[in-house]
């Protein structure tokens, strides 16, 4: 099943106003997350080759979709692989298409607290006698 994506495009310069046109701009997820549709993987990485006018476009998975308050990492990369400057994380949310300066401009939300457990109430009602009385035995 396709994930949904959104549209992003930017430009990129040196202080001085010259594109910059050599390297990539990279975006990481900050940790996988899960949509009512799937699971998007963790650190995921997509990269946008920049132009000779220094632009890149490219479509990313709208993470506020998803359960976890992710983020992704904007990066410039080298043409041999190194980051030479981060730019900062951005959300991407379902009213696109964005503009990557608008996007970095934005206000992060706090990321929400998920906790994921596999045990049954019975297995973390055990473990929670068990911390119990072993701070007890500790105690004396």
């Amino acid at each position: 099943m396709a994930i949904d994506t959104q549209i992003i495009t930017g430009r990129l310069s040196e202080p001085d106003g010259d594109p910059i046109t050599s390297g990539s701009v990279r975006f990481t997820l900050s940790r996988y997350d899960a949509t009512d549709n799937g699971v998007i993987a963790a650190s995921r990485k997509i990269e946008a080759e920049l132009q000779a006018d220094g632009s890149i476009a490219l479509e990313l998975w709208p993470n506020t979709e998803g359960r976890r308050g992710t983020t992704y990492l904007v990066e410039l990369i080298s043409e041999r692989g190194y980051v030479v400057e981060t730019y900062g994380r951005i959300q991407v949310g379902e009213d696109g298409p964005y503009s990557l300066a608008g996007l970095l401009r934005e206000e992060l939300p706090p990321a929400t607290t998920s906790y994921w457990s596999t045990l049954t109430q019975a297995q973390y009602d055990a473990a929670i006698e068990a911390v119990e009385l072993s701070q007890a035995w500790a105690e004396g």
